[in-house]
């Protein structure tokens, strides 16, 4: 009884949280919501208004992939510049995102690995007891990780070939920092100008 029970208790997906600890702390893995207008069922006077709630996190390690990707840091550049405007440093900054972000594929992936090898010690034993209705939920649920598992090399492959959509982070940062750099050399033209203007006021004098 207790092994049948243990394939019955089977309620809890794998969550990013296992994956990625660390980068998880910092980049806090939360689902994103939004609201689908077109609802004309509530027009009567007094009755609420009814929404459709749509979550974009998957619950799975691939979340904590999809949120450092997705993270704004063009404020963080832009400060950044403000202190320095080498551009050195910009550059050094995107190999520390690129490295991370290299990193916590593999730390994915490796994740997934391991899930799907229980799924499949846990499937062996469900076909050895004739549990088939556990096998089916057991290899639909090694379907999804293998599914994302392609997904993450796709993603990977596109991150390395410099696609965009998978290096926002970088490009974010990048676009903060020359704004940083832009508004530093704005600054200077104009204490400049206003030094050379108060000289010309003080020569007429």
């Amino acid at each position: 009884m207790g092994f049948i029970k243990s394939f019955f208790n089977r309620g809890e997906r794998p969550v990013a949280e296992d994956a990625t600890k660390t980068e998880g702390e910092k980049y806090s893995i939360t689902p994103h919501t939004g609201v689908m207008d077109g609802d004309v069922s509530s027009l009567n006077p007094g009755q609420p208004k009814r929404y459709i709630t749509l979550s974009a996190a998957t619950g799975y390690p691939i979340d904590a992939v999809y949120d450092f990707v997705l993270h704004d840091l063009e404020e963080e550049g832009y400060n950044d510049a403000l202190v320095s405007s080498d551009l050195t440093y910009c550059q050094q900054k995107e190999r520390i995102l690129r490295n991370k972000l290299d990193l916590l594929f593999e730390r994915v992936t490796l994740n997934y690995r391991e899930k799907m090898r229980k799924l499949e010690t846990q499937k062996q034993l469900a076909n050895d007891a004739l549990l088939h209705s556990a096998v089916a939920s057991l290899s639909a649920s090694y379907a999804t990780l293998q599914e994302h598992m392609d997904k993450l090399a796709e993603m990977q492959k596109k991150a390395k070939n410099g696609d965009e959509t998978f290096l926002n982070m970088i490009s974010s940062y990048r676009r903060g920092f020359l704004k940083g750099v832009t508004a530093t050399c704005d600054h200077l033209v104009n204490s400049n100008l206003g030094t050379i203007n108060l000289m010309k006021h003080e020569e007429i004098l």
